[in-house]
């Protein structure tokens, strides 16, 4: 046996193993049944529990596997933003604020299922259903989107109209999302759209779900992964830093960026406000 066939063996055995392993956990963690009546809402709920998977490498198990951890959420009872905050002696060390996926695509993303009769739901749905692009990974078939959308005389475009359209994970680069987006965005002359996968699985480079067409209600907001704001809880205070990468937060109208404090205190998994000493702080984005 030459050693492509020795390879090829194991990745079967892998892929063998990896299917035993799927079926098992989704009889352990079966799919809840969803209720919304808000179609969009629905959608996404359905996305996040999606099985996209086990592989024998997955790292974390299902401790580290979104669509087993999600199928026992409330999703609309979920903070918007999470944070870790890491304490030596009652004195922050670090924090760590993480924007939820579910309501970051609703309310700043401003996805919307487009109506049955939306053209270009139609074009996708004959592309994506095509013998063409049976043979590709899903990345190639977003990407092989704009050419389909050409042949029938429908130009798509990227952000603003000022590019092509390219296919963007939030993994690339600095993100502060509690699960990873892989979206290809575009523009037509009329409307915003963006085909969206989240990632479901343990690996980043695999478990990711189908992807869904949205319409787009704020066509920057896809882009602002990072964008969040810390906020004293205390009235009187008032005060607030803000962050677009997730680590530097910097002061509004000649307040200290939020790192030029020292020893800012910490009560119960709490930060209390460095300036009015009586607010906890609270992060949004």
């Amino acid at each position: 046996m030459n050693e492509d066939n020795i390879t090829g063996f194991i990745q079967a055995l892998g892929n063998m193993e990896s299917a035993i392993l799927t079926r098992e956990k989704e009889k352990e963690t079966p799919m809840p049944e969803i209720k919304d009546e808000d179609p969009t809402r629905k959608r996404l709920k359905e996305m996040l529990c999606q099985n996209t998977g086990v592989d024998i490498c997955d790292s974390g198990g299902e401790f580290g596997r979104s669509w087993q951890q999600n199928r026992l959420k409330d999703f609309d009872k979920e903070p918007r933003v999470s944070m870790e905050v890491y304490e030596d002696n009652g004195v922050l060390r670090e924090m760590i604020c993480s924007i939820n996926v579910y309501h970051f695509l609703l309310d700043k993303a401003g996805v919307e299922l487009p109506p049955a009769d939306d053209p270009i739901l139609k074009l996708w749905k004959e592309w994506s259903d095509s013998e063409q692009a049976k043979d590709m990974y899903w990345p190639k078939v977003m990407e092989g989107f704009v050419g389909f959308c050409h042949m029938h005389k429908i130009e798509l475009m990227g952000l603003h109209g000022g590019c092509r359209p390219s296919l963007l994970n939030t993994y690339n680069a600095e993100d502060s999302l509690s699960q990873i987006l892989q979206h290809f965005y575009f523009e037509t002359e009329d409307a915003a759209y963006a085909l969206i996968q989240i990632h479901n699985g343990a690996d980043a480079r695999g478990g990711y779900t189908d992807p869904e067409l949205f319409r787009m209600t704020n066509d920057e907001g896809l882009f602002y992964n990072n964008d969040m704001v810390l906020q004293c809880s205390n009235e009187d205070c008032g005060y607030e830093w803000y962050t677009d990468d997730g680590y530097h937060w910097y002061g509004h109208n000649g307040v200290k960026n939020f790192n030029e404090y020292k020893k800012i205190k910490v009560k119960d998994k709490k930060i209390i406000c460095p300036e009015c000493k009586k607010g906890i702080l609270e992060a949004d984005f």
